[in-house]
């Protein structure tokens, strides 16, 4: 996201450079002949994660259309449910919050499993990532140091 965001690097570029520097850039044929289109947010980071799903598949034979920056999901749900979009990478907390209100699930399994029974029947939810987004706040060394910071509660402390 540094590259993308910090450094206003090209999003297809970093990519592509990403999915190389993991081995998974080899040119294949098992998505030979399929024609996808790939949707994204309109955020940075949404951008990135659609360029990666992109470029992946297009590296396994597949023909490739972008619809980058869709916007927010009343703009993008629509998209999926009429096809129009086919791929969104998506965070399944939001999603599951955003088809059901009333959605209780917060460990990932109990999210993952809840968001498969509130999606509609046209819509599938792929293998989740291992990876998490969470909120975070980052200071420099210096800072931390000078504060006695090790965690955001330290935050709250008097001084």
């Amino acid at each position: 996201m540094v590259k993308v965001v910090s450094e206003k690097q090209d999003p297809d570029a970093v990519a592509k450079a990403w999915l190389a520097d993991q081995g998974l850039d080899a040119t294949g044929s098992s998505a030979s002949g399929v024609k996808l289109t790939v949707g994204s947010a309109n955020f940075p980071e949404n951008v990135l994660l659609a360029q990666i799903y992109a470029e992946a598949l297009k590296a396994q034979g597949a023909d490739i259309k972008l619809k980058l920056n869709i916007g927010s999901r009343e703009k993008y749900v629509p998209a999926l449910k009429d096809g129009s979009v086919d791929l969104m990478p998506e965070y399944n907390g939001s999603i599951l919050q955003y088809l059901d209100a009333k959605a209780t699930a917060t460990e990932p399994q109990d999210v993952f499993d809840a968001l498969q029974k509130a999606l509609p029947s046209n819509l599938i939810v792929l293998d989740q990532a291992e990876a998490q987004d969470s909120d975070a706040i980052v200071v420099t060394k210096e800072t931390a140091e000078k504060y006695g910071l090790k965690s955001i509660a330290d935050l709250a402390k008097k001084k």
